[in-house]
């Protein structure tokens, strides 16, 4: 049997339990490693105090998964459509299949949740998340080399490379991607013939399913990404092989119809109850890869953030939570040359077209050059379609990190003399160093704002269960949807943060932008019809923010009280 990638490796003869057992005890150190290597590093000051300090920003976004690491055991447990949650966006409520709502991290860390809290919870995925994202790149570059120590390093280029420990800094569902090689991996055993038919369709449609309830978004991409690698296997692989290739995208697809019967629910409240939604516009540009960015570090790199702070500013609008796309010179470099170089034509072939094809597609609808705006590109042509209108492109250089990972565990694992070997591992030291995470910058150490009154029971005090509780700054100004899930939904928000979107009876009011902030204030009349219209009780508001909101509040008369880090007004009742 001649695997696509391995090219000749031989099956092991050992019994199923054997090989199983044999793995486990293989692969085990591997896996210790990684997540040592994650809890000292990124993860460090917030074992120290893991449920005061998060590993990440600590602002709006990471406050949305952990609003969504309580919600789903809450709405599951006391039988509550978990898809539609009217405790934010009140009383309209919002549909959480069209947001990043990350279900199937919620179900899996419910009882960490349940037994110490939300940051708590937060905290063990973005620890674990790297680890397992090596390990599973680790498990797929053992399976097509052979060797184990080229395999750990390139786990190790994946797991804790620039895209991954950028994401950590605030994207739940972007960083938790340790599932995408494992359908790499499935598919090769299929291949080899590992797996029946049976077996291969059952395991990757379970991958599937796992995946949306991670991000519809990788989803979606690795789809996409998944059939240009087999489409272009078919070309390059031994006339005698191809007919299996396209027997595995037969029974790939296969798979992604077993999803969908496994995942309609899902799939009903994401594409039909409100209609096929469309992603916002503009996205395609403001986050496309600068083609400076895979040279140049920014401000999550320790080595030389700050001599190239000003050009990073300049990719990808300055988010450092999106410009994730640096590799740096010699990772550059030494893919050239094993491509150049390796008798392994067929994996260095499907290697350059995942990283030629991410590459091109990162940079979305025009190239940018130090954010410069020049030559339109094709994704300009296709940007408003239903699906590619909520992929960002920047996002997609996770393949090209990917791919190149591989790339290098493979160059690792070929023969060569003392000093050529020497070299690679030196090669590869360099990287890692050059891309070490910048640990002095606290991106991965916030403490998120999280006021005793909340955090505590002190709220039952002074606000009934399910009453509307207006929390300012309004919806992403604040950490309102960590609130919320530290009281395990005890009231109600005319408002919420999950993604850009609202229910649409909220579109048309424009003091819902006038609250955010906490710099301006609202217009009075429309300020006083939206608490009659909520029928809001209780203002919260934070007190980390500049006193101009409590001066508009008692400017109308409402008595207000300093209690817990907030304060709080109570609405007359008139």
């Amino acid at each position: 049997m001649v695997s696509l990638v391995t090219e000749g490796t031989p099956v092991s003869s050992h019994s199923r339990r054997e090989r199983v057992a044999s793995a486990v005890r293989g692969r085990a150190p591997a896996l210790v490693g990684y997540v040592l290597v994650a809890a000292l590093t990124v993860g460090w000051t917030a074992i120290s105090h893991p449920a005061t300090v998060c590993a990440c920003v600590g602002n709006a976004d990471p406050a949305q998964f952990m609003w969504s690491f309580q919600w789903w055991p809450y709405a599951i447990s006391h039988g509550l459509n978990p898809f539609v949650s009217h405790v934010i966006w009140a009383p309209y409520g919002l549909n959480l299949a069209t947001t990043t709502a990350v279900p199937t991290l919620a179900i899996a860390v419910a009882p960490i949740t349940a037994l110490f809290g939300p940051i708590v919870a937060y905290n063990v995925v973005t620890i674990l998340s790297p680890a397992l994202t090596a390990f599973t790149t680790y498990l797929l570059c053992r399976r097509i080399t052979g060797r184990e120590w080229p395999s750990v390093a390139g786990g190790y280029l994946f797991g804790f490379g620039t895209y991954e420990i950028t994401q950590l800094v605030a994207h739940v569902n972007l960083f938790a991607i340790f599932l995408l090689p494992l359908m790499v991996h499935v598919a090769l055993r299929r291949y080899d013939g590992d797996l029946s038919r049976r077996a291969f369709v059952i395991a990757l449609g379970a991958l599937f399913v796992l995946q949306l309830g991670i991000s519809s978004e990788m989803l979606a991409t690795s789809g996409f990404f998944g059939l240009v690698v087999l489409v272009t296997a078919t070309l390059v692989v031994e006339p005698a092989r191809r007919p299996a290739v396209r027997r595995l995208i037969a029974e790939t697809f296969g798979a992604g119809l077993l999803a969908i019967v496994v995942a309609s629910p899902f799939l009903y409240y994401a594409l039909v109850a409100n209609g096929v939604p469309s992603g916002p516009s503009g996205i395609s540009d403001v986050y496309g890869l600068d083609l400076l960015n895979p040279f140049f570090p920014t401000r999550t790199t320790w080595l030389f953030n700050e001599t190239f702070s000003q050009l990073a500013n300049t990719f990808e609008d300055a988010d450092v939570a999106e410009a994730d796309a640096y590799l740096s010179l010699p990772l550059i470099i030494a893919f050239i040359v094993w491509y150049l170089r390796t008798p392994r034509r067929v994996l260095a072939k499907l290697c350059l077209v995942t990283v030629a094809a991410s590459l091109f597609a990162a940079l979305g609808s025009h190239m940018h050059v130090a954010g410069f705006q020049t030559l339109t590109l094709p994704y300009d042509w296709i940007r408003s379609w239903p699906v590619v209108s909520f992929v960002t492109p920047g996002r997609l250089v996770m393949y090209t990190t990917l791919a190149i990972a591989v790339a290098m565990a493979a160059w690792l694992a070929e023969p060569g003399g003392r000093r050529s070997r020497a070299l690679k591992w030196l090669t590869i030291g360099l990287v890692a160093v050059l891309t070490f995470p910048n640990l002095p910058s606290k991106l991965w150490a916030s403490p998120p704002t999280n006021p005793a009154f909340f955090a505590t029971s002190l709220y039952r005090r002074y606000i009934a269960r399910g009453e509307m509780l207006l929390v300012l700054p309004y919806g992403a100004d604040d950490n309102s949807m960590l609130w919320q899930a530290e009281t395990n939904f005890y009231f109600s928000m005319p408002e919420g943060y999950l993604g850009p979107y609202g229910p649409p009876q909220y579109d048309n009011l424009s003091v819902v932008g006038q609250m955010g902030g906490g710099t301006t204030v609202p217009d009075t009349q429309e300020f006083l019809a939206f608490l009659r219209m909520f029928r809001v009780r209780h203002i919260a508001i934070d007190q980390t923010v500049p006193g101009m909101l409590e001066t508009f509040l008692q400017g109308l008369g409402f008595r207000g009280l300093s209690v817990g880090g907030v304060e709080l007004y109570r609405v007359p009742g008139d």
